[in-house]
């Protein structure tokens, strides 16, 4: 079989982290999608797990420029990722499933959500299904310490995935990690092997050192999931790694909603999208043009919070609603506001006719908010005194 043959660099600044087990197709087909996708700026690190048949000699033989370390025993998910981060010489680590397969530009996006934040210690991709349906936009922790994908099954174009924002956490089928932080707060837990919540164990554990989690809608990976394991195997280790999991964070997770089914409480839902946010302020515009100068200003000012904004025009077209996604602005419609019951700390009206566009819907769905105009005297003393004070994405422990 034709080898893999990755580039050669001799100061990598992403050091890719592959555990592997059995499926050698998908295996191969996830590394060649690397190859194909992904700028030379990396290296690869493959850590097979024992797998069967022979597995990790014929990789041997048919990668070239990676580093193949063959386990004895299957030593689980998070302690092989441990290994792999150990030898590596890039300053970020990604860790990629076996059966992620990469799309153009995904890596590109990555860095350039986790490098220009230095207080993001982690950032992740939007996933997708096998068949082209969404499978994670980020996801979601609930109270009792269930974990569910947002927006599972949904259409993957549609914009309340399509923004970046800070997550709890996000699944480590991909994932891009700053190297110092990760070494910071231990590395993946092996109480969790062989596998299921090491990931969301890192990511609130990095949050707990005042760093933060992002989730890139613009990199997109498409996860198979389960190439390599059954699903009654999942379940079984779900279940025994699930109390150790909630008996560690319980008191963290008294500030996450109660749990509900995907297809259950929107309001829950969209609650336990938002949690980790600072804020959550909502902009009812008379149009997009004529608000872009408070949107700039709402980005630079409150960068922890979650900013949503609706137009009364037709101003929701594919380019607007990602290039404001590029600025973390999610674009809704009345519709949806008012599914968000009791969800908003503030609501800023824009424009003459905001009041008169949105103030029924945002009356009847968001009376606990402050209602405020975007041309008061002093809007962020208003902000303020809502309970919203101005954050600094920039500061914090930097890796």
């Amino acid at each position: 079989m034709k080898k893999l043959v990755f580039p050669p660099v001799s100061r990598p600044d992403v050091t890719i982290v592959m555990v592997t087990f059995g499926a050698p197709k998908w295996v191969r087909r996830s590394l060649r999608a690397v190859i194909d996708y992904t700028e030379p700026c990396y290296e690869v690190v493959v850590v097979d797990n024992c797998s069967p048949r022979g597995m990790a000699a014929t990789m041997a033989r048919e990668l070239s420029n990676a580093r193949l370390i063959p386990n004895p025993v299957n030593r689980g998910f998070g302690p092989a990722c441990n290994q792999g981060a150990n030898v590596a010489r890039g300053s970020m680590l990604l860790f990629l499933n076996s059966d992620a397969i990469v799309h153009p530009g995904w890596l590109s996006f990555l860095r350039e959500a986790i490098e220009s934040r230095p207080r993001v210690a982690a950032v992740a991709p939007r996933l997708l299904n096998l068949d082209g349906t969404l499978q994670e936009a980020g996801a979601l922790l609930f109270g009792n310490g269930v974990t569910q994908f947002y927006g599972f099954g949904d259409d993957p174009e549609g914009r309340q995935y399509r923004f970046q924002r800070e997550v709890d956490y996000a699944s480590a089928a991909c994932l891009l990690v700053r190297r110092p932080a990760f070494f910071e707060v231990g590395g993946f837990d092996a109480i969790y092997a062989p596998a299921y919540y090491e990931d969301v164990d890192l990511c609130l554990s990095l949050s707990e050192r005042g760093y933060r989690i992002l989730y890139e809608p613009r990199a997109l990976v498409t996860h198979a999931r389960g190439a390599s394991s059954s699903s009654t195997l999942a379940v079984r280790l779900w279940q025994r790694n699930h109390p150790l999991f909630f008996e560690r964070w319980k008191d963290r997770l008294r500030s996450r909603p109660e749990y509900t089914p995907p297809d259950g409480n929107p309001r829950l839902q969209i609650a336990a999208r938002d949690a980790p946010a600072t804020a959550r302020i909502l902009v009812a515009a008379e149009d997009e043009t004529g608000a872009r100068d408070l949107m700039k200003g709402l980005a630079r000012q409150y960068p922890d919070s979650v900013r949503t904004i609706v137009f009364g025009g037709a101003a929701t077209d594919r380019e607007v609603t990602d290039r404001l996604a590029v600025e973390g602005w999610e674009v809704a419609d009345a519709p949806a506001i008012a599914k968000r019951s009791f969800h908003y700390d503030a609501v800023v009206f824009h424009g003459e006719n905001a009041r008169a566009l949105f103030g029924r819907v945002v009356d009847e769905a968001q009376p606990q908010a402050a209602h405020l105009s975007s041309d008061a005297p002093d809007l962020a003393g208003a902000l303020a005194t809502a309970g919203i004070p101005p954050g600094d994405f920039a500061g914090g422990p930097a890796a």
